[in-house]
């Protein structure tokens, strides 16, 4: 999904986007390198949930993917989101 499709969804709750630094905080309590499409998203949005389609769609901000440490998604690669 672009990230210029996110604002056809305006129903949806969207926060302004992430400093660089809060990225960056991100990447460092994590210990893995964000991929450059999930920074840009960060930097624009920081966030969205909403109707999309017939689901619904929950896209965490950089302060809460900072908080997921532990989830199974990490136990896959340390080093890739």
């Amino acid at each position: 999904m672009g990230l210029l499709m996110l604002e056809k969804f305006e129903d949806g709750c969207q926060l302004p986007g992430a400093s660089p630094a809060e990225i960056a905080a991100c990447e460092a309590k994590l210990k893995i390198i964000l991929p450059a499409e999930i920074k840009a998203f960060l930097a624009a949005y920081n966030g969205f949930n909403g109707e999309v389609g017939q689901g619904y769609l929950v896209l965490w901000s950089a302060a809460e993917l900072a908080g997921a440490d532990g989830y199974e998604i990490f136990e896959f690669r340390d080093d890739q989101l």
